[in-house]
């Protein structure tokens, strides 16, 4: 067989003979320039080219994903994020803000805020104060012209008015001024056991760590059937006059106070017995 040859066309060209005459190509020294038609808004001519590709919604997004923009998706989504973080937290991997807010940081923090509220309490909280007796004479008289004594046999009863002198402690308060918002008290016979006078005071303030005393006026009245009441006659017999060569007896009294202190809800109660203590009043030479 030999070699197989290719005939050869028009000379120099390459092509085979009645081939059409090739068409004219543009020279290498030239540019392609596009059509201005064919720019994107905002491209210059012969800047960059940018191209814009926008997914389509549509049957693409699958059902978890549609699942998630959902109303109901967005709160399993924040719920499942907060439990999250809790875990974290419990694990000491996270804090509350951040890095702040551990659980050793909250212990810590915890354990100063006890301390301090425990010596803000130590300094401004209030302490009920010791209440004693003032001086050897505790009951003093109210002579005067406002001030009204009286007793009578038939009906039996008295009434009188006296001052008696307290003393307040306060040595169990730490700096601040102790303010007592208002003290009242009720006088028993410790005898007979039966209430025989009242008394009160109006709010005042004790300075801290010291005795301050106080006196409180005491309205003493009482009522009987007649005059073998036993507490009408010990009272007649302590408050009579004063006769040469005689000894008044003296009254055996317990006074209840009450005290309502500013910064304590409740009230508090204290108590102050006087054993054999001279009546405050003297009655005339002619009294019942």
């Amino acid at each position: 067989m030999g070699k197989r040859l290719v005939p050869i066309g028009d000379a120099g060209t390459g092509r085979p003979p009645g081939a059409a005459s090739p068409r004219a190509q543009y020279g290498n020294s030239s540019s392609f320039v596009p059509p201005s038609s064919a720019l994107l808004p905002g491209a210059h001519d012969g800047g960059p080219m940018e191209y814009v590709t926008v997914p389509t919604l549509g049957p693409d997004w699958g059902a978890e994903e549609l699942r998630e923009m959902s109303r109901k998706g967005r709160r399993e989504t924040i719920a499942a994020a907060r439990v999250k973080r809790w875990r974290a937290w419990i694990r000491d991997e996270e804090g509350i803000f951040g890095k702040w807010g551990r659980r050793k940081s909250l212990v810590w923090g915890a354990f100063a805020m006890c301390c301090i509220v425990g010596i803000l309490l130590a300094v401004l909280l209030p302490r009920v104060p010791d209440i004693q007796l003032y001086g050897t004479t505790p009951f003093t008289s109210q002579a005067s012209d406002n001030t009204t004594t009286a007793f009578f046999r038939i009906p039996a009863n008295f009434t009188f008015q006296a001052d008696i002198a307290l003393q307040i402690d306060t040595s169990s308060q730490v700096a601040l001024p102790l303010q007592m918002g208002s003290m009242w008290a009720i006088v028993w016979d410790t005898d007979t056991n039966v209430a025989v006078g009242t008394g009160s005071l109006s709010s005042f303030s004790a300075p801290a760590k010291q005795y301050t005393p106080v006196s409180m006026p005491l309205v003493f009245e009482y009522a009987a059937v007649n005059a073998s009441d036993p507490t009408w006659a010990a009272f007649r017999n302590a408050c009579g006059y004063i006769w040469s060569g005689t000894t008044r007896p003296g009254l055996n009294l317990r006074i209840q106070l009450f005290m309502k202190i500013v910064g304590l809800v409740p009230s508090y109660q204290s108590a102050v017995s006087l054993s054999n203590v001279p009546c405050p009043i003297i009655l005339p030479q002619d009294a019942p």
